[in-house]
């Protein structure tokens, strides 16, 4: 069996040379040296009676609300996730 002279190797070279520019993600900002994508953020309200800090489902952010403090701005994917418990509700 003959071999196919790195032809396969060549050919993958040359498709990614020749691949287009992977354009830059919308609203990034450079955080310690890292690029990260900015996810716009919903406005909540906390209905609760005490006061209660919640760590964010995909950001790992931890959000305050108390009494004195029921509304806030927080990460989308984040509040989707606040917005299906009855403490919150859209503000």
């Amino acid at each position: 069996m003959g071999c196919c002279g790195d032809l396969r190797a060549k050919m993958a070279w040359e498709a990614a040379v020749d691949a287009p520019p992977v354009p830059p993600m919308p609203h990034t900002q450079a955080m310690n040296g890292q690029t990260a994508t900015r996810r716009p953020d919903v406005t909540i309200n906390y209905v609760g009676r005490n006061s209660l800090t919640v760590k964010g489902t995909y950001t790992g952010r931890a959000y305050r609300f108390s009494p004195a403090s029921r509304t806030q701005s927080v990460d989308a994917r984040d509040g989707r996730v606040l917005l299906r418990t009855r403490y919150f509700r859209r503000a």
